[in-house]
């Protein structure tokens, strides 16, 4: 009977530090994926502002307001958020909170990529008109993601205080 005990026992303490090991690797997985989303959306915002997006759409709106038809036009690139795009099946690991708000963010620059490509077309094929209200929607989806992306980035930041670690509620 003895036997039967100890063979017992140490098959629970197996199970136990196998599932252990598997709670380690999965927090640092989810550890590691948080990183690499915060490091992709905070170099996303610092495209958007160093190439002063924002402000420039925002003037394009009023030269097409005052006739101006040659304007300058950015090529954004779908291929910035190549993290999110590999990652996307693992994103609930993170939590639902922060998940919405990753898969939000990556949404609005979709969005804006697409409406700026309209954007593009429009003032390339002499349609002033579609061309301002596609700008303005580009203006919604970069003030929505750079809302966002802040936001995230805080939460990122709290994360980093307190030792790296994502805290999964």
């Amino acid at each position: 009977m003895a036997d039967l005990l100890s063979v017992v026992i140490g098959g629970v303490i197996s199970l136990v530090g196998v599932f252990g090991v598997e709670a380690y690797k999965t927090d640092k997985y989810r550890d590691a994926l948080y990183a690499s989303l915060i490091s992709e959306i905070v170099t996303i915002l610092e495209f958007v502002e160093e190439l002063k997006m924002l402000p420039t759409m925002r003037d394009h709106v009023v030269k097409l307001e005052s006739g101006i038809r040659s304007l300058t036009t950015f090529q954004i690139l779908q291929t910035y958020s190549t993290v999110f795009d590999s990652s996307a099946g693992q994103i609930g690991i993170l939590g639902e909170e922060i998940s919405q708000k990753i898969i939000r963010f990556h949404t609005y620059l979709k969005v804006a990529i697409e409406n700026n490509d309209i954007f593009r077309r429009c003032i390339s094929e002499g349609y002033p008109q579609e061309a301002k209200s596609s700008c303005q929607l580009v203006i919604k989806n970069l003030e929505a993601l750079i809302s966002l992306g802040n936001d995230i980035t805080v939460v990122g930041k709290k994360s980093v205080q307190n030792g790296g670690r994502l805290k999964n509620k």
